[in-house]
């Protein structure tokens, strides 16, 4: 069983540790996209960023969650000497499906996770990333994961069990002198 977030991020690693993709940058990415993150993304190409669309869950049988997960891999790339966007684009595109369609088929090293299935690559061409010089496709799945039981991730005290406040409530004038006493303290415990 396993987390969204370990979920998304056994996708990103196993891409990451892929020969298929070597050279390749691999981002894990928590939503939509717009033209300012697709550029900043870009800076890196090739690259390929992991995302998770939709999650649709359901009671498995046992009592357990099954998460029927929907993830996008958008793959962006530039031109670069001797190779241009697109032709890398779809390189790039060529080994993410060798990857998800091959036997044995990834389940990213995870527990209790199905095959990739419903496997889909589309050209996102949008003429104002095109005019950055950046070619853009997706490339999306479906797999089902059985969800483990939620737990706190960090603990919300960790590193911060005591809080020091000083607060200035009556305001002063310019000509106050530095150093004044405060008007309050406060020591707060989050133990």
């Amino acid at each position: 069983m396993s987390t969204l977030t370990e979920f998304r991020a056994g996708i990103a690693n196993a891409l990451r540790a892929d020969k298929r993709l070597a050279g390749v940058t691999v981002f894990e990415h928590g939503g939509d996209y717009d033209l300012h993150e697709v550029k900043r993304y870009a800076s890196r190409t090739p690259a390929v960023i992991v995302s998770l669309v939709r999650v649709e869950c359901e009671t498995d049988h046992g009592g357990i969650p099954l998460a029927d997960t929907l993830v996008c891999c958008m793959v962006l790339t530039a031109d670069k000497a001797r190779l241009t966007k697109d032709v890398s684009s779809m390189d790039v595109v060529h080994s993410l499906l060798n990857i998800l369609c091959r036997h044995p088929l990834s389940g990213w090293g995870l527990a209790d996770v199905g095959p990739p299935n419903d496997v889909k690559a589309a050209n996102c061409y949008d003429k104002n990333i095109d005019a950055e010089g950046i070619s853009l496709w997706a490339v999306s799945w479906c797999q089902d994961v059985e969800l483990s039981p939620y737990e706190l991730l960090v603990s919300p005290t960790g590193d911060l069990a005591t809080i020091h406040a000083t607060y200035d409530i009556t305001p002063r004038d310019n000509d106050a002198p530095l150093g004044e006493v405060p008007d309050a303290e406060d020591e707060i415990d989050l133990t």
